[in-house]
C-alpha cells in the first residue's frame, strides 16, 4: 500500500508511516503548524547547534519522512546494542 495524495487524509498518512519507524524522524513536538497546506517545524542544525525553522508543502515534507522508513525485513542495528 502507497500513500496517494489525492485518496489518503493526512491523518491516515501519518499512521502509515508512524507503522514503519521504530523511532520517529522527527518528534511531534517540533511540529509547530499545519494547515493542510503546509508543515512548519524546527530543529537545531548539528554543524553550529543553530536553531532553523522551516515551512514545506505537506508533499515535500512526507518525502522527507519517507526517506527513513526501512526496507522490509530490513535489521535496524541501534549504536550500543548489546550482542
Amino acid at each position: 500500500m502507497y500513500a496517494k495524495p489525492n485518496k489518503c487524509d493526512p491523518k491516515t498518512v501519518v499512521k502509515y508511516i508512524g507503522r514503519y519507524l521504530g523511532r520517529p524522524v522527527i518528534a511531534t513536538s517540533r511540529i509547530d503548524r499545519y494547515d493542510g497546506d503546509f508543515v512548519t517545524f524546527h530543529y537545531n542544525r548539528h554543524e553550529d547547534g543553530q536553531y532553523v525553522e522551516k515551512t514545506l508543502p505537506v508533499m515535500d515534507f512526507i518525502r522527507r519522512l519517507i526517506r527513513h522508513i526501512p526496507e522490509k525485513h530490513y535489521k535496524v542495528k541501534r549504536k550500543g546494542a548489546v550482542k
